[in-house]
Parts: C-alpha cells; sequence; structure tokens
C-alpha cells in the first residue's frame, strides 16, 4: 500500500471515529481533514465534494454509513 493511500485510510478512519464517538466535531478540525483529503486526493474538485467523496470511501471501503450528528 502506498504511502498517500496509508494516509487515506489513517484521515477517513479518524474522522470516522470522530464521528461516531463525539455529538458535534469541532468545525475547525473538520475543515482541516477537509482540506487535507482535497490537497492529496481531489486537487482539481471543488472543496464542497471532499465531504461526499469521504462518505463514499467510508462505505465503500469499510461498509459503514457516515450518517454525522
Amino acid at each position: 500500500m502506498s504511502i498517500i493511500k496509508k494516509q487515506l485510510h489513517i484521515v477517513l478512519l479518524w474522522y470516522l471515529l470522530a464521528r461516531k464517538h463525539f455529538a458535534r466535531i469541532d468545525y475547525q478540525i473538520t475543515n482541516l481533514i477537509r482540506s487535507f483529503f482535497c490537497k492529496e486526493f481531489m486537487p482539481k474538485e471543488p472543496a464542497f465534494y471532499a465531504e461526499t467523496k469521504m462518505a463514499e470511501i467510508l462505505h465503500e471501503k469499510f461498509g459503514i454509513a457516515d450518517s454525522g450528528p
């Protein structure tokens, strides 16, 4: 597994754990995760696509629907 894919899995798992265990995630932390994801994996796409794409990957890779707080 490449370093980038490992980073993606770490970021997505951290995001999932945070969404699952906290009623609300701090807005700045969510934006930081979204920014990292966009910059690394979707550099030519608008930032607002990142959250949707992250949820799709969580569902595809881990079989978990991210319902959010």
